[in-house]
């Protein structure tokens, strides 16, 4: 599986309402030893068992929505910049970037976020 597959599954985790499948998709995406953070994180996430309980969080606190992949995904080497939108009917709620590393394996070793549009905040296209 490509480094881009793998992110693209990874993102799915967040749409899944199943828990035992996102478990085995964040598994399946996340190196035994990874690193995960985000603006909306006081800290690392370093344990997959953070991560599940992160997305279940985020299911909870914003129902209704959908993470998928945006137009852009750079790679070179181990290292991927990609873009990610999060949408609300057909509305992006909500939109940012992953710098993302790999092992040899394509999963991922670390995951940093950044938020280039806010939730909620208005489109300014």
């Amino acid at each position: 599986m490509s480094q881009h597959e793998v992110f693209h599954r990874l993102l799915g985790a967040w749409n899944e309402p199943n828990a035992e499948r996102r478990k085995e998709t964040v598994r399946a995406s996340l190196a035994a030893a990874f690193v995960y953070a985000d603006p909306h994180r006081p800290g690392e996430m370093t344990k997959h068992e953070e991560f599940d309980e992160f997305l279940e969080i985020f299911r909870a606190r914003v129902p209704g929505v959908e993470v998928k992949p945006g137009e852009r995904f750079s790679q070179h080497h181990a290292y991927a910049r990609a873009e990610f939108v999060i949408l609300r009917g057909e509305s992006v709620f909500a939109a940012g970037t992953y710098f993302l590393e790999f092992d040899e394996s394509h999963r991922i070793v670390k995951m940093i976020g950044f938020l280039d549009r806010e939730p909620g905040a208005p489109d300014s296209s």
